[in-house]
């Protein structure tokens, strides 16, 4: 989608996977020009104009197929050992009962985070996993069947969150470069362009509340 949009506004992007850490310091020094995916936080708003929502992210708690776990309130994964990625945007009351000793959260740091946390459920050194059903679920399926032992519970960790694209507001121009990637998005949005794109990966966002239609989710501080 990203390097659809981008070389059609005139750019020819170069893109890095990166550590999590390392990518938002590159935006909050103005040494990448954008950012994705990106959910809104204090922080975050003061490094980045931020798009109008281009997807949605929830978090669920993955696991293996054979245990039999169930959850309804945080006090209910006491009994587990709950992995977690560095630095990523967790809902606040999820990292808020872990500070408080409710659960336990165990963080993997560096590159590929995601792979190396499944990597550990899978070996059971842990017995949950909080991600992004479409991130891991992706995951899963492209290292199919190394992971092929591994399902998520149902049940959201957090209402649903908007995903967008993140503008450096130390690069050059970096709001007019927003600016015509919002028109551009909706443009891309009103072909079914952007839907082909995603059904590919499994994602099935409400399209109805993206790009402009979208925008009121957007914080104010955004711009």
């Amino acid at each position: 989608m990203l390097q659809r949009i981008l070389t059609r506004m005139g750019y020819t992007p170069v893109f890095q996977v990166l550590p999590w850490q390392r990518a938002q310091v590159m935006i909050e020094n103005g040494e990448a020009a954008g950012i994705y995916t990106y959910t809104q936080t204090p922080e975050r708003l003061t490094a980045a104009y931020y798009s109008n929502p281009v997807s949605f992210t929830s978090d669920v708690l993955f696991k293996r197929k054979s245990d039999s776990i169930t959850w309804k309130t945080f006090e209910d994964l006491k009994p587990y050992r709950v992995g977690a990625s560095e630095r990523y945007n967790y809902p606040k009351d999820f990292l808020d009962a872990a500070q408080w000793g409710v659960f336990t959260l165990e963080y993997v740091y560096g590159e590929n985070a995601n792979l190396q946390n499944l990597k550990k459920l899978k070996e059971q050194r842990i017995d949950m996993f909080i991600c992004n059903p479409d991130v891991c679920g992706f995951i899963i399926k492209t290292k199919a069947p190394e992971f092929d032992d591994l399902d998520y519970v149902a049940t959201l960790v957090a209402p649903l969150r908007t995903f967008h694209v993140g503008f450096s507001k130390k690069w050059p121009n970096g709001k007019q470069v927003r600016d015509e990637f919002n028109k551009y998005f909706d443009e891309f949005l009103k072909s079914g362009e952007l839907k082909q794109i995603y059904d590919g990966y499994g994602i099935k966002p409400d399209y109805i509340k993206l790009g402009s239609n979208g925008a009121s989710f957007l914080d104010k501080n955004a711009e």
